[in-house]
């Protein structure tokens, strides 16, 4: 996980991109396309998933419900890049 010096994601964002890595989410993405693939992902989460999603990640709890949304809309996103 990079991030820009002096300004670190919030935590939610961070276990969303976390959880896309260790589950092989990213696996199809470009590596010199991983970046904008990140941006792309938590912009459709925070516009789309605030409450459900990353409301939850920010009180430090993942469950099912969350994990399918994170995994559903990746592979949104990852058509983009194919």
């Amino acid at each position: 996980l990079v991030q820009p010096q002096y300004s670190p994601m919030p935590v939610e964002q961070q276990i969303a991109i976390l959880y896309c890595g260790t589950n092989g989410l990213l696996k199809n993405i470009p590596l010199d396309k991983v970046t904008e693939f990140e941006k792309r992902l938590l912009n459709f989460l925070e516009l789309n998933h605030q409450a459900d999603v990353l409301d939850i990640l920010k009180q430090g709890t993942i469950n099912d419900d969350v994990t399918k949304i994170i995994r559903e809309t990746s592979e949104k996103v990852a058509q983009q890049f194919v």
